[in-house]
């Protein structure tokens, strides 16, 4: 019974040795290849970006310009603008910039309390504010109202004041956000304007005196805006 407890461990060992030795192509990998094939399939949202690629999310959250931003980051003087607006488009679509974005987005916004509300407020009191708030006019000239008679609303609706002083007195300018903009602004984000598939076929229903009272309530914008006042 020894000898036979003696022989097994050998023939073990021996049907050990007999394998066949694993080909070259089995071999292991080089831990680079390993690495870049990691960086391929399991980056997700969250996974390593080149330098010039996280240089140019940041870009884009200061400027809010994808062609900007990727000018800033990339080297273009070859490119038309056509192809860096493509090119920043898709960096733009990158899930991994995407996500990073969106972070800093909620970030700055949770920072500075900015919600939707409240940049609709701001929209809607420029797009409604009304020229007589803010200046007099008639056969007598025209007159800009002091600042404390404007409401903190009012106030928000100035985007310039500016004032010139001459040997003769002087003149005060008075600059407002423009309510076309403003006005176009929430309509889109309300979904009340409707864009055509095609541009070319489209037809528009005009409403006579809408068009006059738009025109009509521009020209006294106009007017308020460029009115200046003669010190005394």
């Amino acid at each position: 019974m020894g000898r036979f407890a003696a022989v097994a461990p050998t023939a073990t060992i021996m049907a050990r040795n007999t394998r066949k030795p694993r080909s070259k192509s089995a071999a292991k990998k080089p831990a680079s290849a390993t690495r870049r094939k990691g960086r391929r399939s399991g980056d997700g949202e969250r996974g390593s970006l080149t330098p010039k690629r996280e240089a140019f999310w940041r870009a884009y959250l200061e400027l809010g310009n994808g062609s900007e931003a990727y000018r800033r980051c990339f080297s273009t003087e070859r490119m038309s603008p056509k192809t860096v607006n493509e090119k920043a488009s898709r960096l733009l679509a990158d899930p991994r910039i995407a996500a990073r974005l969106a972070e800093a987005q909620a970030k700055i916004a949770e920072k500075h309390a900015v919600t939707v509300d409240r940049i609709i407020a701001e929209y809607t009191k420029i797009a409604f504010a009304d020229a007589g708030d803010f200046f007099d006019w008639g056969p007598d000239g025209v007159t800009v109202k002091d600042k404390d008679e404007l409401t903190p609303d009012q106030r928000a609706v100035v985007s310039e004041v500016s004032q010139t002083v001459t040997e003769n007195g002087g003149t005060i300018r008075v600059k407002l956000h423009s309510k076309m903009d403003a006005l176009e602004k929430l309509g889109r984000h309300l979904g009340m304007f409707k864009e055509a598939a095609n541009p070319v076929d489209v037809r528009l229903e005009v409403n006579i005196n809408e068009v006059r009272g738009a025109i009509a309530s521009r020209l006294d914008r106009i007017a308020a805006v460029t009115a200046t006042a003669r010190i005394s």
